[in-house]
């Protein structure tokens, strides 16, 4: 599931057009940083609506209500990815793939506009929160200590960030000889973001119904 996250074709394409800009290496970091404090927001909002119930019995087994959780965040996944594949309309070959309006915004976005956009590229994206509840099923239902929980999720977190950091990480090793190679990764991200993110929400949705099934049973 933070492997979904971060191979978001959105926020990665974001990523790029950032390290377009004058101050990429700025922007870049900031980007990346406001990433990764969005998803800790939407991990700490999972939580309180979760609220304090315990996610194991005193057996130590899953609770039922953890399982039944999960199977429908995996049927919810599932959903999607097979609505977003079935509306697809794949641009032609000759043809530059279209982006958002906002996306050219961020051409101007100086470091704090640049912090701002990607806490609000993760924070308020629908999918990383059912991605981040699914992960968070996951992480309660082993049964760990609360301090082990935040650590679990924190790994999480991290792996969700690597889509933008990998951009930022080659834009600082090879400075402006990126620059190409990150405009073909926007234009791929941009061409095939339909299938790339319902073939990620098919196959997870299968995973946690797979996962939901086997401890109901």
């Amino acid at each position: 599931m933070a492997l979904a996250i971060a191979l978001s074709p959105l926020p990665i394409i974001a990523a790029t057009i950032v390290l377009a800009t004058p101050k990429a290496r700025a922007n870049g970091t900031m980007f990346v940083v406001g990433w990764l404090a969005g998803l800790g927001l939407v991990g700490a909002a999972v939580l309180a609506i979760a609220g304090p119930e315990d996610p194991n019995t005193p057996s130590g087994a899953t609770a039922e209500w953890v399982s039944w959780a999960k199977l429908m965040l995996g049927v919810l996944l599932a959903a999607v990815g097979v609505w977003q594949f079935a509306r697809r309309s794949p641009a032609p070959a000759d043809v530059e793939p279209s982006l958002p309006r906002w996306t050219g915004a961020l051409e101007r976005f100086t470091p704090v506009r640049s912090l701002g956009a990607g806490t609000t590229l993760a924070a308020a994206s629908p999918k990383n929160l059912l991605l981040v509840a699914g992960g968070i099923g996951v992480i309660a239902g082993a049964g760990g200590s609360t301090p082990a929980n935040a650590i679990a999720y924190s790994v999480f977190a991290a792996i969700g960030t690597l889509g933008v950091f990998v951009p930022l990480a080659i834009h600082l090793a090879a400075g402006d000889r990126s620059d190409e190679l990150l405009a073909r990764v926007k234009r791929w991200m941009a061409r095939n973001s339909t299938i790339i993110m319902s073939l990620l929400c098919f196959v997870i949705g299968l995973v946690l119904i797979g996962a939901a099934l086997r401890e109901l049973a």
